[in-house]
């Protein structure tokens, strides 16, 4: 009994270990938590689409839905740092069926602190999109599509869907 009790301690770490690794990583689809094939060194970062970005970091006007050609920012956290030393943002249009079917700009930033970064925004409007279905992707920038641009991404560091009306 006391060496049953023994190998129960000792494996439920294992158990949790092997949970944690078959569980996959959670990204923030909009403002809603869904499973996805994220970047495996994040293990959750949330991509927020907002009027603007206090010096809390907090999003000030979040919303899944957005006015056709209005500027909007965007504010990325993290719990772990990125460790990436620039930092991207990939939009495809998406087609009725929710998969992109449309390369429509990318950006890129430098991330100071690279090791320890866990937060990021734009304050002077990332962009501004036609009324559609866009897939937002946060990215580390060396692991982006060139040339290509075939969208439907599976390593990222949060992803949204974004409704322009």
């Amino acid at each position: 009994m006391r060496l049953h009790c023994l190998a129960s301690r000792v494996m439920k770490p294992i158990a949790l270990i092997t949970l944690i690794v078959w569980s996959g990583p959670i990204a923030i689809d909009g403002l809603r938590q869904q499973a996805t094939k994220g970047n495996p060194k994040t293990s959750v970062a949330q991509l927020t689409v907002c009027r603007e970005v206090d010096d809390n970091w907090n999003p000030l006007g979040a919303a899944e839905t957005w006015p056709a050609n209005k500027s909007f920012n965007v504010l990325l956290i993290s719990p772990t740092p990125f460790k990436a030393d620039f930092i991207g943002f990939v939009i495809h249009k998406q087609g009725p069926d929710g998969k992109d079917v449309e390369f429509v700009n990318e950006w890129q930033q430098t991330i100071e602190n690279a090791e320890k970064a866990r937060k990021y925004c734009t304050t002077e409007g990332l962009t501004s999109l036609p009324r559609g279905r866009y897939s937002i992707y946060a990215i580390d920038w060396r692991k982006r599509e060139p040339s290509e641009h075939r969208g439907n991404l599976s390593e990222y560091f949060a992803k949204i869907t974004l409704t322009v009306k």
